[in-house]
């Protein structure tokens, strides 16, 4: 099996990078509907998508929110996500706080 493939939402939205970020955006919406909403199954307990996207969009000085995944062949037409994290960035300190990690149970 190949090494595990970690990706950076955060950092791939503040390259600017129109394509990436499309990219990035489709993988989003994948996790979401995918392992995501198998963690959190009550749509009361669930962050939309478009909640996650305005923030990247915003980036992590304003958004202040991490969003990392982790699996195989994550840009591909099938990714295998095999866990997904958000972290939110406190102040001007670098700091954060881990919100949530979530890992496929296969």
């Amino acid at each position: 099996m190949s090494d595990i493939e970690i990706a950076d939402f955060t950092e791939i939205f503040e390259s600017r990078n129109v394509n990436q970020i499309k990219t990035a955006s489709d993988l989003l919406i994948k996790i979401h509907r995918g392992i995501y909403s198998r963690t959190f199954p009550l749509s009361n307990e669930q962050e939309q998508v478009e909640y996650w996207l305005e923030n990247l969009s915003l980036g992590v000085e304003k958004g202040r929110h991490v969003y990392v995944a982790f699996g195989y062949n994550l840009f591909s037409d099938n990714p295998d996500v095999v866990g997904f994290a958000v972290g939110g960035i406190e102040g001007k300190s670098s700091c954060g706080l881990m919100e949530y990690l979530v890992r496929d149970k296969k």
